[in-house]
Formats: structure tokens, sequence, C-alpha cells
């Protein structure tokens, strides 16, 4: 799920959007579906909420270790993309170092903005550069809701 989405919806029904968005994507027949915690409206097949489904059911429990390495790979090739966030080492989960990375660097567009650490990193950043460096963006009167939006790094 991309980051600006994740935003506009939310953590919550970013993830049930895509567990919709895989079931729907599959190239054979599903019969159903089980998903760990509780079921997802509006998907196209029958679905069943298991709470702690990986703990109790082995395809779930499967299903998440697959989903775990794909997201390690994933976050290895944002790595390589922005590799001063050193992505590939934490995997996105809240470090020191990436903490460190985010206010020495400001975010970057695969960060979350409806994070809060990630809001207050680049207020830190935002404070350390000379205003001189900065300029407003159209249209940012419509950007009230997200402070962060009016910050734009000439680059």
């Amino acid at each position: 799920m991309p980051a600006p989405e994740v935003d506009a919806s939310g953590v919550h029904r970013s993830k049930f959007a895509a567990l919709r968005r895989a079931v729907a994507g599959l190239s054979g027949p599903v019969d159903d579906a089980l998903t760990d915690g509780c079921g997802v409206r509006g998907m196209n097949v029958p679905n069943l909420g298991i709470w702690k489904g990986d703990q109790v059911s082995a395809c779930i429990a499967a299903a998440s270790v697959v989903a775990k390495v794909t997201r390690d790979q994933m976050m290895c090739r944002l790595g390589d993309s922005f590799p001063v966030y050193d992505f590939s080492r934490h995997k996105g989960y809240i470090t020191t170092s990436h903490s460190m990375a985010l206010r020495e660097h400001g975010p970057c567009s695969e960060h979350r903005w409806s994070f809060t650490n990630v809001v207050e990193a680049a207020m830190w950043w935002r404070a350390s550069q000379p205003a001189s460096s900065f300029r407003v963006r159209a249209g940012a009167a419509s950007t009230h809701s997200r402070p962060w939006a009016r910050m734009t790094a000439e680059v």
C-alpha cells in the first residue's frame, strides 16, 4: 500500500483495502479467505477472521511469514533508493538510527506523514534548515491540515 494512501485512509482502513486488493488480484479461483484478526467487509469471496490467527492456523502463520519476508525485501529495495535512511537494516521499524536520519535528512516520499515521529522529525529537520532553502508550494492554503506539505526544500 503506497504511503500516501496509508496517510489518506489510515493504517486500519488501508490494511483492509490491501487485503481486498490482494484477494481480487489472485489468478486462480478462491473459495474463501482466512484473515488474522477480523473479517474483511467488501471482499469478493467469503472470509473469516480468526482471532490470533497466526497462532492457531498454519496457513495464516505461513502467510504471515511470507508477508514479513516480502516486506523486508521491499525495505531493502527502498534502502537502495534512499540509502541515508538505512531501510535495509531497520526494515522501517523506529530505531535510534532511523530517527536520527529522519532528523538529519528530513522525510522522503516513502515515509508515512500520518505517523507522529515522521512529522516531528520533519519539523526538527525544517527548523535546522536556512529559511532561504524553502519555498511555499502552490495551493499551500489548502494544506492547512498537513503543515508539512507547505515545506519543500529547493533541490
